[in-house]
């Protein structure tokens, strides 16, 4: 593929987070000859599937290389998946199918081998997740392009590492890791990060609410929350909860804090900023992004920009539209 048909694609690429737009060619895609040893060092392989398959360049050489097996790719980003199938017709391939679908929420198909490369967050946490429940044998081929995705899988006590595939591109790891699934998998933190849910975290004397969803892990036991941005310990967590299960008083702060920044009214004057730390014990307390604590008591109103959100004098909510 030529620069100038590569810069092409990648302009029609979204920002979504996990779609790595603005990436050079070379960090982006995995290269034939990489795609041809991975193969050579995995002969019995009969249903290749690439779960983020980009371009489309590996499902291709796959099913022309066997074309008595096949080989599937899902891809969400539009461009990515309409060149695959262009390259896929200019082939003459009928033994490969591109899926256009989210790992967020899309099904797994069936494989006996997976193809991971730049799967991290809560898309991996999901397609773990999915690929846990499978009842059928199969091998996951993982590299390393960038941060922690060989730490991660090798978290997953139903996953064994057991063959190193050298490569020839620089990548954070110079080979190509080979997992065995080899037993079932059990429930665990990470199936949160792609739910709603709502973490009650222990901190002192107090207990406060973290969001799930983006919930990443780092090391050991730290995570990193995406709202409120904040690293915490799985060990503060006490409670894993729905928003139903909690009490209704605490719906609105909960709902309002991924919107951005609000100005509060308050017995003391106005304060403007983030919702970060929505505490519920021992008091309904909220954090705002300076720092500073407010008792959700002593709050008259909250605007989001000029639109007035609450107004506790005539128990007034009211959920702004943020694009």
């Amino acid at each position: 593929m030529s620069h100038t048909e590569f810069s092409k694609i990648e302009a029609l690429v979204s920002d979504r987070p996990g779609s790595y737009k603005n990436h050079s060619a070379e960090a982006l895609l995995t290269s034939e000859e990489d795609f041809k040893v991975i193969f050579d060092y995995l002969p019995e392989t009969q249903i290749w599937v690439e779960l983020g398959s980009g371009h489309g360049l590996g499902p291709c050489l796959f099913a022309s290389l066997h074309p008595d097996r096949k080989a599937m790719g899902v891809e969400f980003e539009l461009a990515r998946f309409e060149h695959s199938q262009q390259l896929q017709k200019s082939s003459a391939l009928s033994n490969v199918e591109f899926i256009h679908a989210d790992l967020q929420t899309c099904d797994i198909p069936d494989g006996d081998v997976y193809f991971f490369y730049f799967s991290t967050g809560l898309v991996l946490d999901r397609i773990l997740f999915e690929l846990g429940k499978k009842t059928h044998n199969f091998k996951i081929v993982a590299i390393e392009s960038h941060g922690d995705l060989l730490p991660r899988l090798k978290k997953e006590n139903w996953l064994k590492a057991f063959q190193e595939i050298p490569l020839t591109m620089q990548r954070h790891s110079p080979h190509a890791i080979v997992f065995q699934k080899s037993g079932f998998r059990q429930t665990s933190l990470h199936d949160q990060s792609f739910n709603h849910r709502y973490l009650m975290l222990e901190e002192g004397p107090g207990i406060w609410v973290g969001e799930s969803y983006g919930l990443e892990w780092l090391q050991g036991e730290q995570y990193q929350l995406l709202v409120p941005p904040r690293t915490i310990s799985s060990l503060q967590i006490k409670e894993i909860l729905d928003l139903d299960e909690l009490p209704v008083k605490y719906h609105f702060a909960l709902q309002l804090r991924p919107l951005g920044s609000f100005t509060f009214l308050t017995s003391s004057g106005s304060k403007e900023g983030y919702l970060r730390k929505i505490y519920v014990g021992p008091s309904f307390t909220v954090e705002l992004s300076s720092g500073e604590r407010v008792e959700w008591s002593d709050i008259k109103k909250i605007f989001w920009e000029t639109t007035l959100c609450y107004d506790s004098s005539a128990d007034y909510y009211f959920f702004p539209h943020v694009v």
